[in-house]
């Protein structure tokens, strides 16, 4: 069984903007999916991707303080920000990772070394 897990805690912020303080503006974020099966030293098979996602700030209407920001919070925001172009973007990134992630449980070609 597999599971995603994503880190948004990295971001950038405008100290002043329009008005108000600390406006996040950019994400770095690590999408993770991670398999109970354990790999052969006894740790779950992992697959990451990181990127960076801008943010929309031109409308503060629905400002929330930094302070008061979660991070359920910007995850919501970088997902929505992802599928602005493409709705199934989010969904594309995690099927690149399942992809890749049954490729490092099942290696396609193998390098060894004879001694």
């Amino acid at each position: 069984m597999v599971s995603y897990e994503w880190n948004c805690e990295n971001v950038e912020y405008y100290p002043n903007y329009n008005g108000q303080e600390k406006v996040i503006y950019k994400v770095h974020w690590q999408l993770s999916v991670v398999d109970s099966e354990l790999d052969e030293r006894g740790l779950p098979y992992r697959v990451n991707n990181y990127g960076c996602q801008y943010l929309n700030v031109e409308n503060l209407e629905n400002f929330i303080a930094y302070e008061n920001v979660s991070l359920v919070q910007v995850q919501e925001w970088v997902e929505n920000s992802i599928n602005i172009d493409d709705e199934n973007s989010v969904q594309n990134l995690k099927d690149e990772l399942a992809s890749q992630l049954e490729e490092k449980k099942n290696p396609p070609l193998v390098k060894g070394v004879i001694a």
